[in-house]
């Protein structure tokens, strides 16, 4: 499996828990390797925020998360709650490198709202990205997942309809998947078509189902 979104993780980590012999082959790749991998019948599915075009791929839709803009501490902005990207056109931004899904998310995104930003750095990681905003350095796009990564700085939303990434299952139609790999894209539909509180209905129930098991 390929992917480039550390949210996954915590399906992943579910899907474990309920079969615990499955095992995982992960992958960061770029767009571009995705695609390849694919094609090349390496991995059984990749986790996008970017389709890919292709007669024989075929892909679900799991979520969306919207992006904000990150604030360093003391910003004239940082008590706003929101505010259109229009009023930092003029700010210095900081972002991601090619090899990272909002590279390509924040490039059409900012094309969408006619912007051109001003990047003096460009990082890999997340973490990365937000002590370079913490330190000044500029403003950034970030996804909303990481708004507790750092107190210091200030996460505002932005007023605009294209502020969000979607994130796809995609694999070829043509390549066998396992019970194992059929279970496991099951699994992620439902996770997220049931929201994040599945978690704990999924706990409730495996618990349930052990002890009916154990009293046997």
């Amino acid at each position: 499996m390929s992917h480039r979104h550390h949210k996954q993780y915590k399906p992943l980590k579910l899907f474990s828990k309920k079969y615990p012999n499955a095992k995982f082959g992960i992958i960061q790749a770029t767009h571009h390797e995705m695609e390849s991998l694919l094609n090349e019948d390496r991995i059984d599915y990749c986790l996008s925020s970017l389709p890919i075009a292709a007669s024989d791929i075929q892909s679900e839709y799991l979520t969306k998360e919207i992006i904000n803009l990150a604030l360093p501490p003391n910003h004239p902005f940082s008590d706003r709650d929101r505010l259109q990207l229009s009023e930092v056109k003029q700010e210095h931004f900081v972002g991601y490198k090619e090899t990272h899904a909002l590279y390509h998310i924040q490039n059409e995104f900012c094309r969408k709202s006619g912007i051109s930003p001003n990047f003096v750095c460009r990082v890999d990681e997340p973490s990365m990205l937000l002590k370079m905003v913490e330190a000044g350095m500029g403003v950034a796009f970030v996804s909303s997942c990481i708004r507790d990564w750092s107190p210091q700085v200030q996460l505002v939303s932005i007023v605009d309809e294209h502020s969000k990434a979607l994130f796809r299952l995609t694999w070829h139609k043509n390549r066998y998947l396992s019970k194992a790999a059929l279970a496991f894209k099951q699994f992620l539909i439902d996770y997220y078509m049931q929201g994040l509180n599945l978690n704990e209905k999924l706990e409730d129930r495996w618990q349930n189902e052990e002890k009916i098991s154990s009293s046997r």
